[in-house]
Formats: structure tokens, C-alpha cells, sequence
């Protein structure tokens, strides 16, 4: 069931790429929100969200494409007569990754929020 990780491993490694690429243009994006007056909780807040909004964006990205190849395997299979026996890596692989993948972003985001300010969290200007 590798073949159903191909074009999650794509995404993933796109993800990866801007998500380090972008955390210099972070610091900027922090010091002009905590001009117009955002909290700290309110940055988090936004931090979850990006975070998730891209995970659910790789997480239907992957699933379409691996319903695409899950479909041509399926009519593989009928051709030689063989039974399907398990569609759950179609779901849980995407899953999986998206999780990491949210994490992967949340962390990377909030330790270049810690690294603009100074690492003092609690510090408000």
C-alpha cells in the first residue's frame, strides 16, 4: 500500500520546504500584528488556525488523489479476480500525515513567534 503515500510524500515535502522558507517572513508578520494591537492568545489563536486550515487542505488534496489511484487499483484487482480485502491505509495514511503535518506547522510557526519576541511570551508591546 506504498503507492497510496506517494502523493501525500509530495505534498509533505512541499509543505516542509515554505514552512522553514517562510519563518524569516514571519517575524515581520509578528511585529506589524502586535502593532494593530493582537494579543498573544489572539497570534495562537491564528497560529491554530493556518495550521489547520493547511492540514485540511493536504489532508482533502491527498485523499482525492489517493481515491483516484485507489479506484484504478480496485479495477486492477477485478480484472484478475481478486478480492479487495483493506481500504483503511486510503484514509489513515492521510490522516496520519495531516496530524504530523499540523504539528510540524504549529511548532515551526510559534518558535519563530518566540524567537521575534525575544523568547519572552508574555512580554506585550
Amino acid at each position: 500500500m506504498a503507492f497510496l503515500a506517494a502523493p501525500i510524500v509530495v505534498i509533505l515535502a512541499n509543505v516542509v520546504s515554505v514552512t522553514i522558507l517562510s519563518s524569516n517572513q514571519d517575524s515581520k508578520d509578528v511585529r506589524q500584528l502586535s502593532i494593530l494591537g493582537v494579543s498573544k492568545q489572539n497570534h495562537l489563536w491564528i497560529l491554530l488556525a493556518y495550521s489547520l486550515i493547511h492540514s485540511l487542505i493536504v489532508f482533502l488534496t491527498s485523499l482525492l488523489f489517493n481515491l483516484v489511484i485507489l479506484v484504478m487499483v480496485m479495477f486492477g484487482v477485478h480484472l484478475f479476480n481478486y478480492p479487495m480485502v483493506d481500504y483503511t491505509p486510503v484514509f489513515t495514511i492521510d490522516l496520519l500525515v495531516s496530524v504530523l503535518l499540523f504539528v510540524f506547522i504549529f511548532v515551526t510557526k510559534f518558535i519563530s513567534i518566540l524567537y521575534a519576541n525575544g523568547l519572552d511570551i508574555t512580554k506585550n508591546e
